[in-house]
């Protein structure tokens, strides 16, 4: 029986003690009562919501509301009703943290162990150990090698998997050097041979190590110094250096040395090469590795900063002794003479700074394909007549007539009626108005511009025609006329954005 199934049974037999008649016998309702509890009985039914599951289970939540076998819950519903926890024995305890001792008898807090809340329930923080070392004592002998010796005192036991206690006690050899004639190592030896300096190693180091200089008076460990590979005194007296790369890298010249200390200096017996500029260093970054050179560079050329008539299609290289750059004539450029166009290496400079100096371009500097203004006028383009030059002539690659030239419309070319004149939708130049127009006239439509300057003669040639906005500036301005047959740029006035749609006519009928 559900929760909700009980609830309804409890409300049922409520209801009815409320309503009871209570003219009737007590015996009828102590009846009643006891059948009503007898029936109840009979149906009630325990849910795993009812169950306690075992310590080493967790109640699973997904089966609350299923029935247990029998009326009331008990261990054989507790497969049913609950999940197994898993074990501490199966939890990985993170860094620092060490699994407890007893973990396949703890239980995690739910059916799979986590990391968020089983650490504390499946390990024991790691404890470090502590404590401190005595200074070493005396040597036990005056000469001929003997040890002293210090402790280690805990105070804090390693625990869980912690860092152990060093080992204790600790010793560490003593007088090494060789005892006198008259000496034994004992208190009261006379005669004791002082240990030697680093001064006696100088050049002895072995391969692949320089002398420390600053160590002349510093004490080996014995009447003489142990400097071969491995020695006691080895680090004392000497240091690793950098071996040469063997061969000389390109931009130096001279001779390598053998060895050099770790760090970055200045280099003996080396220099720039020819065709390069600097102060050679060495730079030694790994002990027992081959140094490296730097500070000489190349002497550099630069672009030249007017390169007009030159298209530059390559550079492989701007170093002055290895230049190379590849350049050819744009369109309307050449030389005057048979040279082809070059990049010529650019002169060097002695003083700071070496760089910058710009390489020189030739075989470009004539213009020699444009329409006017060539370096030899021979080349420039002549307009037949009927034809006048353009006003960009002399910025205007080519040779051709219709490149460099417009025609002429003269007076006596325009012909006396307009059944004789062009159509204007087969002659309208779009974006320009007429040039040198000597009037700007309203005008409502093409029809009415194209008419005023049929009606005017030879004192109109050209015109230009705009559609107007009328919300803008109004119809005052919509027709411009103009004895000229030349037409420009809209310009002033009439760059404005009532203008929608400038177009240039030659004399012209609409239809």
């Amino acid at each position: 029986m559900s929760d909700d199934e009980k609830k309804s049974y409890i409300r049922v037999i409520i209801e009815f003690i409320i309503k009871f008649p209570f003219s009737y016998p007590k015996w009828f309702l102590l009846l009643c009562l006891l059948l009503f509890g007898l029936i109840g009985l009979y149906f009630y039914q325990e849910t795993c919501s009812d169950y306690q599951c075992p310590d080493d289970y967790v109640k699973n939540e997904s089966k609350k509301d299923t029935e247990c076998d029998s009326l009331t819950c008990d261990s054989n519903d507790k497969d049913t009703c609950c999940n197994s926890k898993q074990k501490c024995s199966e939890y990985t305890c993170q860094t620092g943290y060490e699994g407890k001792d007893n973990s396949d008898k703890i239980y995690c807090k739910d059916s799979v162990c986590k990391e968020s809340d089983d650490k504390d329930t499946c390990c024991n923080k790691s404890v470090n150990c502590e404590g401190s070392w005595s200074d070493f004592g005396e040597c036990s002998v005056t000469c001929g090698g003997g040890t002293q010796t210090r402790a280690y005192t805990v105070t804090k036991q390693p625990q869980y998997g912690g860092t152990p206690c060093p080992a204790t006690p600790e010793s560490r050899p003593c007088n090494t050097q060789a005892c006198g004639p008259n000496q034994d190592g004992g208190a009261n030896d006379e005669d004791v041979v002082a240990n030697a300096t680093c001064s006696t190693v100088s050049g002895n180091c072995p391969v692949g190590y320089l002398y420390k200089t600053d160590s002349a008076g510093t004490a080996c460990n014995g009447p003489t110094c142990d400097v071969v590979t491995g020695g006691v005194d080895l680090g004392t007296c000497c240091e690793q250096g950098c071996t040469s790369p063997g061969s000389i890298p390109t931009g130096y010249t001279g001779n390598l040395p053998a060895i050099l200390p770790v760090g970055v200096g200045d280099i003996t017996g080396v220099s720039c090469d020819t065709n390069y500029h600097g102060t050679p260093q060495s730079n030694c970054n790994t002990p027992g590795g081959e140094y490296t050179l730097d500070g000489c560079d190349p002497y550099m050329c630069t672009q030249p900063s007017d390169i007009t008539g030159y298209n530059i299609t390559n550079v492989t290289s701007l170093e002055r002794h290895n230049f190379s750059v590849d350049v050819e004539c744009v369109d309307g450029y050449g030389s005057s003479t048979t040279a082809v166009a070059q990049a010529h290496v650019c002169r060097q400079r002695f003083v700071e700074p070496y760089d910058g100096e710009p390489y020189s371009l030739t075989g470009c500097e004539n213009k020699t394909g444009f329409c006017s203004g060539n370096y030899d006028s021979i080349n420039d383009f002549d307009c037949q007549t009927g034809y006048n030059d353009k006003l960009d002539k002399n910025t205007i690659v080519g040779n051709t007539l219709e490149t460099c030239c417009e025609a002429v419309v003269s007076t006596e070319a325009v012909v006396s009626t307009d059944t004789e004149l062009p159509i204007c939708s087969q002659v309208a130049v779009p974006n320009k108005i007429a040039e040198g127009g000597f009037g700007a006239v309203p005008a409502d439509n093409l029809q009415v511009c194209s008419g005023l300057c049929a009606t005017l003669g030879a004192s109109c040639q050209s015109f230009a025609y705009s559609d107007i906005d009328q919300a803008g500036l109004g119809p005052s301005r919509n027709c411009i006329v103009s004895e000229s047959i030349g037409s420009i740029e809209p310009y002033g006035v009439f760059i404005n954005e009532g203008y929608l749609s400038w177009s240039f006519y030659p004399k012209c009928r609409v239809s």
